[in-house]
């Protein structure tokens, strides 16, 4: 089996060729729809992979990326059953912009690499098309990888709020962290197309098809 490592991340600065014939990315700032949208497409039985839930599997109890994590973030981000306590990890990136990087250059190869596994492992099931859903994907640098990228945006008072209620914070520091990640007008310029999340699920839906007859 073949595999994009770690140290090849950032150096081939192109889709692979063992992976499935299309393959789009996802993204959009915290509270914009992306899940949404997500769950559409896999009403439509098309491939999604939803990256949040890969970095979730990495950071099970005992895993070698959690211990990663336990050595740059302090111990007492490992709950007393071993697991990663996510909100205490969250307010320590919140507050220290190096713990932020220092994570996220460890979970992003790691991502990466398992991402890459799951689509070899569609492609040799005969999977034609696959959606993958990456909330920092322009941060991270990964967007030579997709054929198109879709950016979903919202009205970042509504962005705000949701990311307040997810994560049980204040929406002051809900606009802090939304501050610390790549603007939304700068995502949707990037972008291939964009879906504009303030209206209904019919209204998403409409928009969403347009952009599958294109592909």
């Amino acid at each position: 089996m073949e595999y994009i490592t770690k140290s090849s991340i950032g150096k081939q600065i192109q889709k692979p060729s063992f992976w499935p014939r299309l393959v789009i990315g996802l993204t959009g700032i915290p509270g914009s729809g992306k899940s949404t949208i997500g769950k559409l497409l896999a009403a439509k039985n098309i491939l999604v992979i939803d990256t949040d839930m890969l970095a979730k599997q990495l950071t099970t109890a005992k895993s070698s990326v959690l211990k990663k994590i336990a050595e740059l973030a302090g111990k007492d981000v490992i709950l007393p059953d071993g697991s990663l306590d996510r909100a205490l990890l969250r307010q320590l990136m919140f507050q220290n912009k190096k713990i932020k990087e220092g994570i996220e250059s460890i979970l992003h190869p790691e991502i990466f690499k398992l991402l890459n596994e799951k689509l070899i492992e569609a492609a040799n099931r005969g999977v034609q098309i696959v959606v993958v859903e990456v909330p920092l994907l322009f941060e991270a640098g990964w967007e030579p990888y997709f054929d198109k990228i879709i950016s979903v945006s919202a009205p970042e008072d509504i962005c705000i709020k949701r990311i307040a209620q997810r994560n049980n914070i204040t929406k002051t520091e809900a606009a802090k962290w939304l501050s610390m990640q790549m603007g939304q007008v700068e995502k949707t310029e990037k972008a291939d197309y964009i879906i504009v999340n303030q209206g209904s699920i019919e209204n998403l839906e409409s928009q969403l098809d347009a952009i599958l007859t294109k592909l």
